[in-house]
């Protein structure tokens, strides 16, 4: 794809958002450096948290993140960009490490490093069933 064709699909995406947006009378909570920090810094984690998104042109909710999994996040740019079309990551801060068929996985838990990195860089957050939910936007 072109970079002008590339160009083109974001504004007009960052149109729709915008459209969203006033129409759910949703006001912004976080920025591309917030965001940026976020991901930088998760990065930097033993393990890479799993996550829900919810994007704001998201036509479905996900479904519940109420349990602990056995997989990890993937929090490279091409799941996570463009940040503005976020409107919230249901992120659990832990895994269940398989440690063989006839012995129950271990639970790593990162919950207080992942709270630490959202406190450092004053990242506004909710608490929910062990789930972190920090908002791209919310309603007015």
């Amino acid at each position: 794809m072109h970079s002008n064709e590339v160009q083109f699909r974001i504004k007009k995406l960052k149109r729709k958002v915008i459209s969203i947006v006033e129409q759910k009378s949703m006001t912004s909570i976080m920025n591309n450096t917030k965001w940026f920090e976020l991901q930088s810094s998760v990065m930097k984690l033993p393990f890479l948290p799993p996550y829900e998104i919810k994007y704001v042109t998201d036509i479905y909710e996900p479904e519940q993140f109420d349990k602990d999994v056995c997989y990890t996040g993937n929090w490279d740019d091409e799941l996570l960009l463009p940040f503005f079309n976020i409107e919230w990551v249901k992120v659990r801060p832990r895994y269940i490490k398989n440690r063989g068929l006839l012995v129950d996985g271990e639970i790593v838990d990162e919950t207080e490093r992942f709270i630490d990195i959202l406190e450092k860089y004053c990242i506004p957050y909710e608490e929910e069933n062990g789930a972190v939910i920090i908002y791209g936007y919310r309603k007015l």
